[in-house]
């Protein structure tokens, strides 16, 4: 799963369009995964809970350049989810077609589906999630979410988001469910925290490019190192801890 951030890499070369800047990358990963590779590149729409309503072919990614540029070629799959969708090229584009439309984070999500299919059966260790162009890794991986609602982190709570997805001039409703920070508080997702104890862990490889840097992370690290931390201090990736207003 490819997060980036193309623009802190240095400008792109005079007469290089950015749709061609952001295919080098796309197709440099595909050979690197091979013929029986998977790419997944997040396609977020988080204004879908403002508007409501999700165009699985025409709503534009909310993730950069590059999710862009994956999501509009001819030989990806977008998947249905009206705030979390990706785009998948390779060979399992059908990896997401169980994901549930009804949670954003929790019981068969498509971050869910990550960790069951790295826990057991041919995919097992196989999960990994890339940064290009992101210093503190950790603000960009959204599958980390997915481990705090497991946890039932106390900053966060759920929230259903109603509203309309658009497939093939197919409308469906949804109600899904969001586990959204506490924004009574200052509640801040603590990146430093999470990026100081993972970053020297087995399965964890960054290197310089450009201007920053590309990290990757395996999902058995990830999984394994947050539930850790969280089980000794439940508000840990929280900027500063956390303490609930009470109104009196």
């Amino acid at each position: 799963m490819v997060h980036s951030r193309l623009f802190t890499l240095g400008r792109i070369p005079v007469g290089v369009s950015k749709d061609d800047f952001a295919d080098v990358f796309i197709n440099a990963l595909s050979e690197v995964v091979g013929p029986e590779g998977t790419l997944i590149f997040p396609t977020f729409t988080l204004s879908t809970c403002k508007t409501g309503f999700y165009n699985v072919a025409e709503t534009k990614s909310e993730m950069g350049a590059l999710s862009e540029r994956a999501r509009l070629r001819g030989d990806a799959i977008r998947t249905l989810h009206p705030i979390f969708s990706v785009a998948v090229l390779g060979n399992r584009l059908d990896i997401f077609k169980t994901a549930s439309l009804s949670t954003c984070f929790g019981e068969n999500s498509s971050f869910d589906i990550l960790h069951q299919l790295n826990s057991a059966g041919p995919d097992k260790g196989k999960v990994k999630f890339m940064t290009i162009g992101i210093e503190s890794p950790p603000e960009a991986i959204s599958y980390i979410h997915s481990i705090e609602e497991k946890m039932a982190v106390p900053y966060r709570y759920h929230k259903n988001f109603r509203g309309i997805i658009r497939a093939k001039n197919e409308d469906i409703s949804y109600d899904v469910c969001y586990f959204v920070r506490d924004l009574s508080t200052e509640v801040m997702f603590d990146k430093h925290a999470c990026w100081s104890v993972l970053k020297d862990q087995d399965g964890v490889i960054t290197v310089g490019f450009g201007n920053s840097s590309i990290s990757v992370l395996s999902e058995t690290t990830v999984f394994e190192t947050l539930i850790n931390v969280i089980v000794g201090k439940s508000d840990f990736l929280c900027r500063g801890g956390y303490k609930k207003e009470v109104c009196i």
